[in-house]
Protein backbone atom coordinates (compact mmCIF):
# COMPACT_ATOMS: atom_id res chain seq x y z
CA UNK A 1 0.00 0.00 0.00
CA UNK A 2 1.22 3.36 -0.39
CA UNK A 3 2.06 6.21 1.74
CA UNK A 4 -1.22 8.05 2.40
CA UNK A 5 -0.55 9.69 5.74
CA UNK A 6 1.18 12.53 4.82
CA UNK A 7 0.43 16.23 6.36
CA UNK A 8 0.83 18.59 9.54
CA UNK A 9 2.43 17.06 12.53
CA UNK A 10 -0.80 17.19 14.93
CA UNK A 11 -0.77 20.78 16.97
CA UNK A 12 2.62 21.77 15.34
CA UNK A 13 2.54 25.40 15.44
CA UNK A 14 0.60 25.89 19.21
CA UNK A 15 2.53 25.06 22.39
CA UNK A 16 1.85 21.78 23.93
CA UNK A 17 1.49 23.00 27.36
CA UNK A 18 -1.65 22.37 29.81
CA UNK A 19 -3.74 24.66 27.99
CA UNK A 20 -3.91 22.28 25.15
CA UNK A 21 -3.91 18.81 27.19
CA UNK A 22 -7.41 20.91 29.18
CA UNK A 23 -8.28 21.37 25.28
CA UNK A 24 -8.12 17.62 24.45
CA UNK A 25 -9.23 15.83 27.34
CA UNK A 26 -12.19 18.20 28.56
CA UNK A 27 -13.51 19.75 25.46
CA UNK A 28 -12.36 16.72 23.13
CA UNK A 29 -10.60 18.51 20.64
CA UNK A 30 -8.03 16.53 18.19
CA UNK A 31 -6.29 17.36 15.18
CA UNK A 32 -8.06 16.43 12.16
CA UNK A 33 -6.76 14.35 9.31
CA UNK A 34 -6.35 15.50 5.85
CA UNK A 35 -9.33 14.86 4.12
CA UNK A 36 -7.87 15.09 0.82
CA UNK A 37 -5.01 12.86 1.38
CA UNK A 38 -7.02 10.44 3.84
CA UNK A 39 -9.77 7.01 2.52
CA UNK A 40 -13.16 8.20 4.32
CA UNK A 41 -13.20 4.71 6.41
CA UNK A 42 -9.84 5.55 7.54
CA UNK A 43 -11.13 9.35 8.77
CA UNK A 44 -14.10 6.89 10.15
CA UNK A 45 -11.66 4.41 11.67
CA UNK A 46 -9.60 7.27 13.64
CA UNK A 47 -12.51 8.88 14.36
CA UNK A 48 -13.66 5.77 16.38
CA UNK A 49 -10.37 5.64 18.29
CA UNK A 50 -10.94 9.26 19.43
CA UNK A 51 -14.34 8.95 20.65
CA UNK A 52 -14.52 10.78 24.07
CA UNK A 53 -15.88 7.54 25.38
CA UNK A 54 -13.11 5.71 25.92
CA UNK A 55 -15.80 2.32 26.19
CA UNK A 56 -17.00 2.99 22.65
CA UNK A 57 -13.54 2.54 21.24
CA UNK A 58 -12.46 0.06 18.69
CA UNK A 59 -10.42 -2.45 20.41
CA UNK A 60 -6.94 -3.36 19.43
CA UNK A 61 -7.92 -6.33 17.86
CA UNK A 62 -10.73 -5.31 15.94
CA UNK A 63 -8.55 -2.29 14.48
CA UNK A 64 -5.81 -5.08 13.38
CA UNK A 65 -9.39 -7.13 11.99
CA UNK A 66 -10.48 -3.89 10.20
CA UNK A 67 -6.96 -3.11 8.83
CA UNK A 68 -6.55 -6.39 7.16
CA UNK A 69 -9.57 -6.40 5.71
CA UNK A 70 -8.41 -3.29 4.15
CA UNK A 71 -5.33 -5.22 2.88
CA UNK A 72 -6.82 -8.11 1.83
CA UNK A 73 -10.00 -6.64 -0.36
CA UNK A 74 -8.36 -4.97 -3.33
CA UNK A 75 -11.83 -4.22 -5.04
CA UNK A 76 -13.29 -2.34 -1.78
CA UNK A 77 -14.11 0.98 -1.44
CA UNK A 78 -10.99 2.03 -0.07
CA UNK A 79 -9.00 0.95 -2.47
CA UNK A 80 -10.87 2.62 -4.86
CA UNK A 81 -11.00 5.99 -2.76
CA UNK A 82 -6.91 5.57 -2.58
CA UNK A 83 -6.90 4.77 -6.25
CA UNK A 84 -9.34 7.96 -6.58
CA UNK A 85 -6.65 10.31 -4.05
CA UNK A 86 -3.40 9.04 -6.27
CA UNK A 87 -4.73 10.29 -9.55
CA UNK A 88 -5.69 13.67 -7.88
CA UNK A 89 -2.27 13.81 -5.35
CA UNK A 90 0.25 16.29 -6.38
CA UNK A 91 3.48 16.36 -4.88
CA UNK A 92 3.72 19.09 -2.49
CA UNK A 93 6.97 19.38 0.01
CA UNK A 94 5.38 20.84 3.09
CA UNK A 95 7.30 23.59 4.70
CA UNK A 96 6.52 25.06 8.56
CA UNK A 97 7.75 25.94 11.14
CA UNK A 98 7.31 24.29 14.57
CA UNK A 99 6.07 25.69 18.04
CA UNK A 100 9.58 25.91 20.18
CA UNK A 101 6.97 24.79 22.66
CA UNK A 102 5.86 21.32 20.77
CA UNK A 103 7.08 18.29 21.99
CA UNK A 104 6.49 15.11 20.16
CA UNK A 105 7.70 13.11 23.31
CA UNK A 106 6.42 11.83 27.00
CA UNK A 107 6.73 14.25 29.45
CA UNK A 108 5.31 15.74 32.42
CA UNK A 109 3.00 18.80 32.68
CA UNK A 110 3.10 21.20 35.84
Amino acid sequence: MNEIALGYPPYYDIPHDTKLASKIIIHGDRPGPDKSITPNAIIDLINSCWDKNPEARPKAIDLRNKLSSYKEKNDSTIWNEIDEIEKNLIPVFLTYEISDQAYYTSRLLP
